[in-house]
């Protein structure tokens, strides 16, 4: 009973709405749940407990950055200057590791790995972030709408560390996500990696796709965004292999897209310059 009186006064710390959403909540919240888990470190709800510490600490450590950034700020001091709250960082990976370590059998498992993953990606850990994430992938649905951002984070990853061929692989994936707005960025940055690879021909099929996508109503609100930088990247693909004219038959086969004049024109613009 006093257990369940303590898990109770956690649950009521993390999340009463009556009181602002502050610094101090956040801070009861974590001593209440570090609390629990020294008195009861194998406790039924300890699994449950360590993932709710590293999730307090991601939260208290966003307020207390907006706080810092705006002293910063404040100062006369640029916003790209700022230092990320490493600390806090840390403690929540630590919370979210021992939950790993400690519970594999957990069902929170695959959402540890997810915070993780981006959490070492923040610290500057690529490599290790993209285990997380490819183990958060190996254990979620293919419905998961997750998916997209692992994929995504784990393509920018590879390219972080010079691996283009596994960070066109990954992109793949993340086009291939049920998020729509994760499928559509995957698309773009899957295009702009097999342009980078000098494959001209598989980066003007994906930008293809999202360019499709741009000009569909029901569809359009993510990929529309992304088309400027779509056409310019497609116009640069067409000039690696196609004359203008070239081009334009391409562009009549796939049915005459209402972008192709912008395509035909920046691409006049870069055989002239």
């Amino acid at each position: 009973a006093a257990r369940d009186a303590q898990v109770t006064a956690i649950f009521l710390a993390a999340t009463d709405r009556s009181a602002p959403f502050a610094l101090q909540r956040w801070q009861r919240a974590m001593q209440s749940q570090q609390a629990y888990l020294s008195e009861y470190p194998q406790g039924v709800r300890a699994d449950e407990m360590w993932y709710r510490l590293g999730e307090a600490h991601l939260q208290h450590a966003g307020l207390q950055y907006k706080a810092d950034l705006a002293a910063f700020l404040s100062a006369g001091a640029e916003e790209q200057d700022a230092p990320v709250p490493v600390q806090d960082y840390a403690d929540a990976l630590d919370a979210y590791e021992r939950q790993l370590q400690q519970f594999p059998g957990s069902p929170r498992v695959p959402e540890a790995h997810f915070q993780t993953g981006f959490l070492l990606a923040e610290m500057g850990s690529p490599e290790a972030s993209s285990d997380h994430l490819e183990n958060y992938l190996l254990l979620t649905s293919a419905d998961d709408l997750r998916r997209g951002s692992a994929a995504l984070r784990i393509g920018d990853n590879h390219l972080q560390m010079g691996q283009r061929e596994n960070a066109c692989d990954a992109f793949a994936r993340a086009a291939d996500a049920a998020d729509r707005e994760s499928s559509d960025l995957g698309l773009f940055k899957l295009g702009w990696c097999h342009y980078d690879l000098e494959r001209p021909e598989e980066a003007r099929q994906a930008l293809l796709r999202l360019l499709q996508r741009s000009t569909t109503a029901d569809q359009a609100s993510h990929a529309r965004d992304l088309q400027p930088e779509a056409l310019e990247l497609m116009s640069l693909a067409f000039a690696d292999d196609h004359e203008v004219f070239e081009a334009a038959a391409v562009m009549q086969s796939w049915g005459a897209p209402e972008w192709q004049f912008v395509v035909k024109r920046r691409m006049a613009q870069l055989f002239a310059s």
